[in-house]
Protein backbone atom coordinates (compact mmCIF):
# COMPACT_ATOMS: atom_id res chain seq x y z
CA UNK A 1 0.00 0.00 0.00
CA UNK A 2 2.97 2.33 0.31
CA UNK A 3 4.49 2.04 -2.77
CA UNK A 4 1.01 2.70 -4.19
CA UNK A 5 0.97 6.19 -2.78
CA UNK A 6 4.35 6.77 -3.49
CA UNK A 7 3.52 6.25 -7.05
CA UNK A 8 0.56 8.22 -7.14
CA UNK A 9 2.92 11.05 -4.91
CA UNK A 10 5.48 10.96 -7.60
CA UNK A 11 3.08 11.39 -10.92
CA UNK A 12 0.97 14.06 -9.40
CA UNK A 13 4.34 15.94 -8.41
CA UNK A 14 5.62 15.01 -12.13
CA UNK A 15 2.52 16.55 -13.64
CA UNK A 16 2.68 19.30 -11.37
CA UNK A 17 5.96 20.32 -12.55
CA UNK A 18 5.50 19.94 -16.34
CA UNK A 19 2.47 22.24 -15.93
CA UNK A 20 4.78 24.82 -13.82
CA UNK A 21 7.41 24.29 -16.73
CA UNK A 22 4.43 25.04 -19.62
CA UNK A 23 2.96 27.38 -17.80
CA UNK A 24 5.80 29.93 -17.12
CA UNK A 25 7.85 29.18 -20.29
CA UNK A 26 7.61 31.78 -23.58
CA UNK A 27 9.84 34.67 -22.84
CA UNK A 28 10.85 35.87 -26.59
CA UNK A 29 10.01 39.04 -27.78
CA UNK A 30 9.91 38.45 -31.28
CA UNK A 31 5.46 37.81 -32.03
CA UNK A 32 4.34 36.00 -29.18
CA UNK A 33 0.96 37.33 -28.06
CA UNK A 34 2.23 38.41 -24.29
CA UNK A 35 0.99 41.91 -23.01
CA UNK A 36 3.58 44.83 -22.79
CA UNK A 37 5.20 45.45 -25.23
CA UNK A 38 4.04 47.15 -28.46
CA UNK A 39 1.04 46.77 -30.79
CA UNK A 40 2.18 43.76 -33.43
CA UNK A 41 2.27 45.08 -36.90
CA UNK A 42 -0.23 42.94 -38.14
CA UNK A 43 -3.72 43.52 -36.35
CA UNK A 44 -5.73 41.35 -38.82
CA UNK A 45 -9.37 40.20 -37.40
CA UNK A 46 -9.57 36.51 -37.78
CA UNK A 47 -13.20 35.34 -37.29
CA UNK A 48 -14.74 32.13 -37.72
CA UNK A 49 -17.93 32.06 -39.42
CA UNK A 50 -19.89 29.08 -39.62
CA UNK A 51 -22.36 29.92 -42.51
CA UNK A 52 -22.54 31.92 -45.53
CA UNK A 53 -23.50 35.68 -44.67
CA UNK A 54 -24.82 38.89 -46.44
CA UNK A 55 -23.28 42.18 -45.94
CA UNK A 56 -26.12 44.14 -46.78
CA UNK A 57 -27.62 46.01 -43.90
CA UNK A 58 -30.81 45.69 -46.16
CA UNK A 59 -30.91 42.19 -46.42
CA UNK A 60 -29.10 41.07 -43.64
CA UNK A 61 -31.85 38.67 -41.76
CA UNK A 62 -30.17 35.88 -40.46
CA UNK A 63 -27.70 35.90 -37.08
CA UNK A 64 -24.88 35.61 -38.82
CA UNK A 65 -25.18 38.31 -40.89
CA UNK A 66 -26.71 40.12 -38.36
CA UNK A 67 -23.66 40.11 -36.42
CA UNK A 68 -21.59 40.96 -39.27
CA UNK A 69 -23.19 43.79 -39.71
CA UNK A 70 -23.64 45.73 -36.15
CA UNK A 71 -19.75 45.05 -35.60
CA UNK A 72 -19.24 46.74 -39.30
CA UNK A 73 -21.32 49.37 -39.60
CA UNK A 74 -22.29 51.98 -37.21
CA UNK A 75 -25.75 53.28 -37.69
CA UNK A 76 -26.95 57.00 -38.31
CA UNK A 77 -29.17 56.42 -35.03
CA UNK A 78 -29.60 53.84 -32.56
CA UNK A 79 -32.20 52.51 -30.33
CA UNK A 80 -31.83 53.26 -26.61
CA UNK A 81 -33.32 51.66 -23.57
CA UNK A 82 -36.56 53.51 -23.70
CA UNK A 83 -36.89 52.83 -27.45
CA UNK A 84 -36.23 56.42 -28.54
CA UNK A 85 -33.58 57.10 -31.45
CA UNK A 86 -30.60 58.12 -29.92
CA UNK A 87 -27.49 59.98 -32.13
CA UNK A 88 -24.95 57.47 -32.93
CA UNK A 89 -23.20 58.80 -36.01
CA UNK A 90 -26.16 61.57 -37.38
CA UNK A 91 -25.44 64.84 -34.65
CA UNK A 92 -28.95 66.14 -35.42
CA UNK A 93 -32.15 64.74 -37.54
CA UNK A 94 -35.80 65.86 -39.03
CA UNK A 95 -38.93 63.94 -38.63
CA UNK A 96 -41.25 64.90 -41.50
Amino acid sequence: MVSRNRWLSVVLLSVAAVLLVVGCGGGDDEGGNGGGGAAAADQTLKWGLGAEYVLDPGLATDTTSAKLVLNIFDPLVKLGDDLEAEPSMAESWDVN
